[in-house]
């Protein structure tokens, strides 16, 4: 989504330069961009945001999070996996 929006030239509305000032209208279409590019069950997460950045921020917090918890549980089946091994009296379909 950040490379389709530094595509279109709103990217600077999310995160803009040092000193620059985001233009209203900018920050619209960049609301709208990820509006439409939201699943709808997510839309109420993001819809009471003000300027794109809020709604981007909120999103990314979320994803975020869940990214870690997902890295976490995966540390924890890989773990379990490795720690699998057949005893010396036991068969395959056991």
């Amino acid at each position: 989504m950040e490379d389709n929006m530094d595509a279109h030239g709103l990217w600077e509305a999310i995160e803009p330069p040092i000193g620059v000032v985001v233009d209203e209208k900018r920050s619209k279409q960049a609301r709208a961009f990820i509006f439409q590019s939201i699943p709808e069950e997510m839309l109420a997460q993001v819809a009471k945001k003000k300027t794109a950045k809020e709604a981007w921020d909120s999103l990314k917090s979320r994803y975020v999070d869940a990214e870690r918890v997902q890295k976490a549980r995966l540390r924890v089946l890989k773990s379990e996996f490795e720690g699998l091994q057949m005893k010396d009296m036991e068969t395959i379909d056991d």
